[in-house]
């Protein structure tokens, strides 16, 4: 994933001496140095910034150099106009104060008059103050890797193929908030659309794929027919997104799809694992909390239906209807590939049977690790991210879970922290759709949703 590239200047007072100007500016270097070396991209501003004036040249040639967001190291005691200045030219960038804790100069100050003056005229921004080490400037990191989705959504397209999918009202919602709140625009397309181009595959483009998922899945018991019409699924919809130029997608699948074409869960796993965001259901809020964990782990997040908590244990158990990624399941080798179950399909009343055309469907349990549960929703209206941490962890597989999906669909066992309430899980859930990311991403998910005005909601000290 493309690195975080933030503005970096050191702030202090005009007054100082040359000696002491020189030895800031190398306790900056060694600052940035420090930045890079936790995988961020740094552009300096070339010297010491003791006016408003300097403060705006600086602040326009980072702007012109696309930073992601701006760190004001305040160096010494300062002028709180030049701070002013800076978060003021900055527009729509995010602004963090930085001071490093040192008893040999005023840098402690210069932070607490630079924070309060931008208090005083309704900046919003952000705080850091901590020794110079790999764990101390970790949360500078974790406000990188957000100022970095937060710029990234500006602009960024959704593909909804279909529309809302069985009424679940939490999986849509407003295109003109979504513009509004994060800067993304909704490009609607009918699932036909997506059928149509997909049968116009020739056998050239689609049977290298096929023969790609046999070659490399563990186990491939999946119907010639579902195989062949998921790898036309995943040439067309590689096409659409480019023509398109969408950013994320979602596809609806139930009920027109799967009960007249395909259930489109293979394609959508190859989509996932290869880089391009899609969730199945047309669930945007699932999407987009997709798109954010990716950003900042450069992995494929599982969608996962929260489907049963085992309160005693806080054992969680996730399943999917077959979207997985497969390295979710530890990679290919590890994972088979079924057909989809007929309980997924309308039934037909005449005759009592499903209109279910098949699918293909990953099977895996999650691989052990932390993981992160992650959910946008809205409460009347507002938006806010449900959060959660917690572990993957090893669980025998059980064939008749779940009615013997178990055999068929990725699964997912998530051990909740010590002292979580069951009930205060339950309140917070937005869906029974949420994301499960690996890895521990609590806190840039967090700085992410205070740059955009979300409130984090979860357990006791999220």
């Amino acid at each position: 994933m493309k690195a975080p590239r933030i503005g970096y200047l050191d702030v202090a007072d005009p007054r100082l001496p040359a000696e002491m100007q020189k030895t800031i500016l190398g306790k900056g270097k060694e600052c940035a140095s420090l930045l890079r070396s936790e995988g961020l991209d740094i552009v300096e501003a070339g010297g010491m910034v003791t006016t408003e004036s300097e403060a705006r040249r600086v602040v326009s040639e980072m702007r012109n150099r696309e930073v992601d967001g701006i760190i004001v190291r305040c160096a010494w005691f300062l002028r709180a106009n030049v701070v002013a200045g800076v978060s003021q030219y900055a527009e729509s960038l995010p602004v963090m104060l930085w001071a490093v804790a040192n008893p040999n100069d005023t840098s402690f100050e210069g932070l607490a008059l630079a924070h309060g003056s931008l208090d005083e005229i309704g900046a919003r921004h952000h705080l850091h103050y901590g020794r110079l080490t790999s764990d101390d400037v970790a949360p500078v990191v974790a406000w990188a890797q957000a100022c970095r989705i937060k710029r990234m959504l500006v602009g960024a397209v959704y593909g909804e193929i279909g529309g809302r999918c069985l009424e679940m009202l939490p999986g849509s919602s407003d295109p003109n908030q979504l513009r509004k709140l994060f800067g993304i625009h909704v490009d609607p397309l009918e699932q036909w659309t997506l059928i149509r181009r997909a049968e116009e595959v020739p056998e050239s483009e689609w049977k290298p794929v096929v023969d790609r998922v046999r070659d490399e899945y563990k186990v491939v018991d999946a119907s010639d027919e579902a195989l062949a019409r998921s790898a036309k699924l995943y040439v067309a919809g590689n096409a659409i997104f480019e023509e398109r130029g969408w950013t994320f997608a979602g596809i609806q699948c139930q009920l027109e799809m799967i009960d007249n074409y395909l259930a489109p869960c293979l394609p959508v796993a190859l989509w996932n694992e290869e880089g391009f965001t899609v969730s199945c259901e047309t669930d945007v809020n699932n999407a987009l909390g997709m798109l954010v964990c990716r950003e900042i782990t450069g992995r494929p997040p599982m969608f996962a239906d929260l489907f049963y908590l085992d309160p005693e244990r806080r054992v969680l158990h996730c399943l999917n209807c077959g979207t997985g990624a497969p390295s979710l399941g530890g990679g290919p080798e590890k994972v088979e590939v079924h057909d989809q179950t007929p309980l997924q399909g309308t039934r037909d009343e005449a005759t009592g049977r499903s209109l279910c055309k098949g699918g293909a469907c990953s099977q895996f349990i999650l691989q052990p690790g932390p993981v992160t549960i992650v959910r946008f929703g809205r409460i009347d209206g507002r938006y806010v991210i449900h959060l959660a941490r917690g572990e993957a962890i090893p669980h025998e597989f059980d064939p008749e879970e779940v009615s013997g999906l178990t055999r068929i669909w990725p699964f997912a066992y998530i051990q909740l922290p010590p002292g979580t309430d069951a009930g205060i899980f339950l309140r917070n859930m937005r869906s029974h759709h949420a994301v499960i990311s690996p890895g521990e991403i609590v806190d840039p998910v967090s700085r992410f949703a205070d740059q955009v005005g979300i409130e984090v909601i979860g357990q006791p000290g999220i």
